[in-house]
């Protein structure tokens, strides 16, 4: 082998073996093992409080992990803390599915606008088994995102709880106490989003609010989330709102029960004005309560809202519609869908109706499905429409 042969191979050589680096042994802090990271290389982070805010990857393709992430009680003890000051972890540099974050309880993050907890913006990472808990959104006038804010990503979020998270303060709106998600195209799969709650002001989305692009939930327990900041809150677990470049929703094998919102969708709120799909797949969306539309709520015009294969029942409504209410000329198909033990609680005044489903305007066609056990208290315990008919096929 000839000089000019060895010398490429030592320019190739460099780097060629991914490296551990271990926090605290080689490094006192994680952006610092971060910072002498190479692409490939992990991070690994053995248990201990850490407190730090504004980690970045710096667009590398690392993992950053504890020393075992499938174990419930490494993960608890490998603690990343934002002191109450600032947000633990910022992706921001371009990052993709290749920069992996995994195995981490994250907590005490704080932030005046997004991402209590984690923002990803512009970026798109792997948010693997973590536990992303009581972290927090305050004084901002529009603020999103207390534990998770995904703006213009794609970030697949897998087997991480997001949990405890509050919105507290907000001066107008507040946006997705658990996780929120505007533009771009974010997956969850297999994540438990839970007590999660708006404390003031109107709040849209107590487990998660999305707007615009794509979303994939899957396999997503939603449960035990409050949008009852004030009554003009809407969706309790889930607030699905029409956006710039929005193209589709769409929850598959999820469960939603739990949940309250001060004004409508208890379990989920679907509104805006839009052309777009939203697909709700073999769900069980239980034991929800709002003022209207205690199970699902639709304000969306326009949009065509499919429900297949899906469990609504022991929903509850002040108002209209304790299993679904369909308004503002949204296009509803329900096909082999159990709509059950819904009930009108009524309150002072409250003029009440259509204990399983209530559609004041908007096509309305069910397939195949079974209504029973619904109670209306004043008219329609099954199906009670205002303004045009709905086809019940089957």
């Amino acid at each position: 082998m000839g000089i000019r042969a060895v010398t490429s191979l030592l320019l190739i050589a460099p780097h060629t073996l991914a490296t551990t680096i271990d926090i605290p042994l080689d490094y006192p802090t994680i952006q610092a093992g971060i910072d002498a990271a190479l692409d490939g290389d992990t991070v690994r982070v053995h248990p201990g409080t850490y407190f730090e805010t504004e980690i970045g990857y710096d667009g590398k393709a690392i993992v950053v992990t504890s020393l075992d992430p499938d174990d419930s009680l490494t993960v608890a003890a490998t603690v990343v803390s934002g002191g109450g000051v600032g947000r633990p972890f910022h992706f921001r540099a371009g990052e993709d599915s290749t920069s992996v974050l995994v195995g981490l309880l994250i907590t005490a993050g704080y932030d005046d606008f997004s991402g209590g907890g984690i923002a990803c913006v512009g970026a798109s990472p792997t948010i693997d088994r973590c536990r992303v808990v009581r972290n927090q959104l305050a004084e901002g006038a529009w603020v999103m995102g207390g534990g998770i804010y995904c703006g213009d990503s794609a970030a697949r979020i897998i087997r991480t709880t997001i949990a405890d998270n509050t919105v507290a303060h907000s001066l107008f709106s507040s946006f997705g106490a658990g996780v929120a998600c505007e533009e771009g195209a974010p997956t969850l799969i297999d994540c438990m989003i839970e007590r999660n709650r708006h404390l003031s002001g109107s709040g849209f989305g107590g487990g998660l609010h999305a707007s615009g692009g794509d979303l994939l939930l899957e396999g997503v327990t939603v449960r035990g989330n409050f949008a009852t900041g004030d009554e003009t809150s809407d969706g309790g677990g889930i607030c699905l709102e029409r956006g710039i470049g929005q193209r589709s929703f769409e929850l598959r094998t999820c469960t939603i029960s739990g949940n309250e919102a001060g004004d409508s969708g208890g379990g989920i709120s679907v509104s805006g004005w839009s052309q777009d799909r939203c697909t709700i797949w073999n769900c069980t969306i239980s034991d929800n309560w709002a003022i209207t539309g205690g199970g699902i709520a639709s304000s969306a015009a326009g949009k065509d809202i499919e429900v297949t294969r899906c469990t609504i029942n022991n929903n509850w409504a002040d108002g209209h519609g304790a299993g679904l209410f369909v308004g503002s000329r949204a296009n509803m198909v329900l096909q082999n869908c159990v709509i059950s033990w819904n009930r009108i609680r009524g309150g002072p005044r409250r003029v009440t109706a259509g204990g399983g489903i209530y559609v004041l305007n908007g096509a309305t066609v069910v397939r195949q499905s079974t209504i029973a056990y619904n109670s209306g208290l004043g008219a329609g315990g099954g199906i009670y429409s205002v303004f045009e008919p709905v086809t019940v096929l089957g």
